[in-house]
């Protein structure tokens, strides 16, 4: 009976693998496209328009505006967005000869500041990928229990994992299973002899036990573990080894953030129409025990919902129809062949997976090959279609010129524009101890936690001029959006802020020990302990902001909840690429210049990067606020939109299988439309821009504070600690069983968590 349903749920999983397959390919084709979309979108978009919104909008390109979800490659993420904002100084009907050279000369000298930008960040020209970190290493930060994919409750470990380089460094976490680690330990020990010889004190590598399991069992297994992490850690050998970064996920990867959207996206539409799935809730479940980001772990937890509800349901009811065993053995035989039927799926899933997986990698490298070289003439062809649309809106945009600017003068600033940076930068050369120094800083920052005195700096004024009403006429709207925005980029500075000096206090405290003690011999070691505790403090810190940041952005629509993550994470990952530069740079040669050589290093550096985060924070706010307008504009138009996006989905259905039935053009279509509004809400929200530019560069603006009530009815407050660690097994959160279903609850993450990096190997058997 049994046997026989399992045999059935072999036949139906090789069929989810393959639907799941097609669908990864035509997602991965559709954003591909969307690229060459963007750029035509550009061409036809008023040149100011687009200068204005011009910049680094850290991998938020204009793929993620109104129309669809961003077609970031990695890396920096902002290229495609740059080759926009130069294109857009194409005519409508066809550029003359000297603005294509001038163009061209735009690009040519965009390409060399790059180059220069690269060595300023300390990059190379090889691989990054094979650039050695100066430190790197992983946290067990807390321990919990979960019911996993399989339908099993397992124990689970937070992690939290770092690697700091000069550029690319990685701050990410990994939820993983102590048979998993069991695994790495014995792994690291045959290569490596250091790793048999550790210092543990009295506290020994936990034991498995098949029986006698209780709370005690499980603390002390987690201690043993957290011991043993923070022993191995220490072995520079062995934190920066290949096999240490691979299993925790700390090699630089480009495409990484754009394979993982492929792959969410292809997965999402394997179960589209599936009245039995919610994805949004298997998300949010996923998310709870910090799984989201592992590809077979999301595929597992899909295919059991949408293979096994109905074989476990064809179960339910042979067993009820034996009518003359009793209840509670009915009961019991039902849960058992439920476990059974879901671990089955979930095995036959992590299978496939691991058979496919190389194979979709090589796939996506020729497939990317092949649509580059196409990338040009799809542009072509689309922005010759959009010539029409590019000619009105010109034509509009030149009447209106004459009546307001849209151009927002860059600006830079210094850390003297930061009381508190200012005074422990200055002080630190004669500080008598630059860990205290460290230590009144962080008391200043932790004033930014009353977010309605910081948050204001960000707020819009969508009441202060009648030309903003005629592009908006949703303003109440907008404005309760624009709050839990502005808090979510507040308290997003605050943790981050909070982070960087904790970061950087095992540095200063080191500047302190070589300006008293100082062994040339021992510099390069000492420095590579301090960024390595650094790197520890950053990724600790900033673990739990992209849950907080996603309940703070709920409403704000999931194009902007994204972008706010994405700001969080390439943010963090700045902070280690500053301390990554310093470590580097730093080269004091006596104890007499150890504080000086520090501080002549770091000044200009440090300018570099808050002009840079400034930057960011303000094109995130412009360009979250112009999606969110181009939002609510495109649903006012749904209604008139949608039976033409009907049509062309029926014809295209003519296509022979398997692009037919799967290719949705309504999709891109759709997509190309909202970046053309999205685009030009730009008009409306650089005049909103003009004052936050001033409150945050303005050292005598003194905007008003937000009403308390208001921040405390928007804002999630994020977690702070000051703990390395928690020995208590983590505890749900209330607002959590609210967000099950929610489709609106924020975007997915990291990113994030980049959005949110969580993630973890296959949970195995149980322990």
């Amino acid at each position: 009976m049994a046997s026989d349903i399992i045999t059935e749920c072999g036949t139906d999983v090789t069929e989810f693998m393959t639907g799941f397959t097609t669908n990864y390919l035509l997602t991965f084709v559709n954003k591909k496209l969307e690229e060459s979309f963007d750029e035509a979108v550009d061409k036809v978009i008023p040149a100011d328009v687009a200068d204005a919104m011009g910049g680094d909008d850290d991998g938020d390109d204009a793929g993620d505006d109104a129309g669809g979800d961003d077609a970031d490659a990695g890396g920096d993420g902002d290229a495609a967005g740059d080759e926009a904002a130069g294109d857009a100084n194409a005519e409508p009907g066809g550029a003359s000869e000297a603005k294509d050279e001038g163009k061209d000369e735009a690009k040519d000298e965009a390409k060399e500041e790059g180059k220069d930008e690269d060595k300023d960040d300390g990059g190379d020209d090889g691989d990054e990928s094979k650039t050695p970190p100066v430190a790197s290493g992983s946290c067990v930060l807390r321990y919990k229990f979960g019911t996993g994919p399989d339908r099993v409750e397992h124990f689970y470990l937070d992690i939290a994992c770092w690697s700091i380089k000069p550029k690319n460094s990685i701050i990410t976490k990994k939820v993983d299973r102590h048979s998993n680690l069991d695994a790495l330990k014995k792994k690291l020990e045959k290569k490596y002899p250091a790793c048999k010889k550790l210092d543990m004190g009295n506290i020994k590598w936990p034991k498995k036990k098949r029986f006698g399991k209780n709370a005690k069992l499980y603390k002390d297994r987690y201690i043993g573990i957290r011991t043993w992490m923070d022993a191995i850690v220490k072995i520079q050998e062995v934190s920066t080894s290949p096999e240490w970064l691979d299993y925790f996920g700390l090699v630089y990867d480009p495409t990484a953030e754009f394979l993982f959207e492929v792959f969410e996206e292809a997965l999402e539409a394997t179960v589209e129409g599936d009245e039995n799935v919610n994805f949004t809730k298997i998300q949010n479940k996923a998310t709870k025990l910090g799984l989201e980001m592992s590809e077979v772990e999301m595929l597992k937890a899909v295919a059991v919902e949408k293979i096994g509800l109905k074989h476990i349901k064809s179960l339910k009811d042979i067993v009820a129809s034996q009518k003359l065993l009793p209840s509670k053995l009915k009961n019991k035989a039902a849960a058992k062949n439920e476990t059974l039927i879901a671990k089955a799926i979930a095995t036959g899933v992590e299978t496939g997976w691991k058979a496919i997986e190389p194979a979709f990698k090589k796939i996506a490298e020729g497939m990317n090959t092949a649509m580059d070289k196409a990338k040009e003439p799809i542009m072509n062809m689309a922005a010759k279609a959009l010539d029409p649309i590019g000619k009105i809106i010109n034509d509009k945009f030149d009447k209106s010129n004459a009546k307001f600017s849209v151009k927002v003068t860059k600006k830079t600033t210094t850390y003297a524009r930061f009381p508190g940076v200012k005074a422990f930068i200055d002080d630190l050369p004669e500080s008598k101890s630059c860990a205290d120094s460290a230590k009144k800083l962080l008391t200043s920052i932790n004033k930014m936690n009353k977010c309605e005195d910081y948050a204001c700096y960000l707020t819009f004024n969508f009441r202060a001029n009648d030309t903003i009403k005629k592009f908006i006429p949703f303003i109440e709207e907008l404005e309760e959006n624009n709050f839990r925005l502005a808090i979510a980029l507040s308290d997003m500075s605050y943790v981050l802020a909070r982070a960087m000096i904790r970061a950087f206090t095992p540095f200063v405290t080191t500047v302190d020990a070589l300006s008293k003690d100082f062994d040339k011999g021992k510099v390069k070691k000492q420095i590579e302990d301090a960024v390595r505790e650094g790197g520890k403090k950053l990724a600790l810190d900033y673990f739990s902001l992209p849950a907080s940041l996603r309940k703070t952005c709920k409403g704000i629509g999931n194009k902007a909840t994204r972008q706010v993550l994405k700001l969080a994470k390439k943010t963090v990952v700045k902070i280690g690429d500053l301390l990554g530069q310093i470590a580097l740079a730093y080269k004091p040669t006596s104890k007499d210049d150890a504080k000086k050589a520090f501080v002549t290093v770091a000044i200009p550096l440090l300018d570099k990067f808050l002009n840079d985060r400034i930057d960011a924070i303000i094109m995130t706010l412009r360009k979250s606020t112009q999606n969110m307008i181009a939002d609510k504009l495109m649903k006012i138009c749904k209604d008139a939109i949608d039976p033409i996006l009907t049509t062309l989905d029926e014809l295209v259905k003519l296509i022979p299988e398997p692009i037919g039935n799967n290719l949705k053009v309504s999709k891109i279509v759709y997509y190309i439309l909202g970046k053309a509004v999205s685009n030009i809400t730009a008009i409306a929200v650089n005049f909103l821009s003009k004052t936050v530019m001033t409150n945050i560069y303005d050292p005598n603006s003194s905007p008003k504070p937000l009403d308390k009530a208001t921040c405390k009815k928007l804002r999630k407050a994020p977690k702070v600690s000051d703990k390395d660690f928690d020995d208590e097994p983590e505890a749900g959160d209330d607002d959590d069983a609210k967000e099950d279903g929610d489709a609106d609850a924020g975007g997915d993450d990291a990113g994030d968590d980049a959005g949110d990096d969580a993630g973890g190997d296959d949970a195995g058997g149980d322990e």
